[in-house]
C-alpha cells in the first residue's frame, strides 16, 4: 500500500531543495558583489597610504572608489535580504504545513485549510502592496491631428 505520508515528505523535501538553491544563489550573488566592494575599499586606502601628500579633486578616481564600494555593499544587501527572507518564510511555512498535514492526515478540515493559507495570502499581499499603493496614471491629452499645409 502507498504510503501518502511518505510521499508528501519526500515532496515536501523535493521543494525545500528547490528552494534552498535560490536561497544559495542569492547569498552567493551578495558575498561577491560584498568581496567586490571591499577590494575596492582596499583599492582606495592603498592609493592613500603610497601618496598621502595627494590633493583630492571632485573628478579623482580615488575620491570615487569608496562611493563605488558603498554602492556595491548597498547592492549586496537586497539579495542578502532576499536570500534570508526566502529562506526563513519557505521553512517556517513548511514547517506549519507539514505538523497540520501529519496531525490531521491528508483530509484537512477547512478551519486548518484557512490556517494553512493564510501565511501565502499575506506574503502575495505584501508583494502586491506597493504597484496596488501607485497612484492611477495621469490621464493624456487628447492627440490632435496636424495640419497639413
Amino acid at each position: 500500500m502507498l504510503d501518502i505520508r511518505a510521499v508528501e515528505r519526500r515532496r515536501a523535501i523535493a521543494a525545500r531543495m528547490t528552494a534552498f538553491v535560490a536561497v544559495f544563489a542569492s547569498a552567493l550573488g551578495a558575498v561577491l558583489m560584498m568581496v567586490g566592494g571591499s577590494m575596492e575599499t582596499a583599492e582606495a586606502a592603498w592609493a592613500l597610504v603610497q601618496h598621502p601628500d595627494t590633493v583630492l579633486t571632485p573628478g579623482d578616481s580615488m575620491a570615487l572608489r569608496p562611493v563605488g564600494a558603498m554602492d556595491r555593499f548597498l547592492a549586496a544587501i537586497v539579495p542578502l535580504c532576499f536570500s534570508f527572507g526566502i529562506c526563513l518564510l519557505f521553512v517556517l511555512f513548511l514547517r506549519v504545513a507539514l505538523e497540520g498535514f501529519i496531525a490531521d492526515g491528508p483530509d484537512l478540515p477547512w478551519m486548518e485549510i484557512v490556517k494553512l493559507l493564510t501565511l501565502p495570502a499575506a506574503i502575495v499581499l505584501l508583494s502586491a502592496a506597493p504597484k496596488l499603493a501607485e497612484p492611477p496614471p495621469k490621464p493624456r491629452p487628447p492627440r490632435t491631428p496636424e495640419r497639413e499645409e
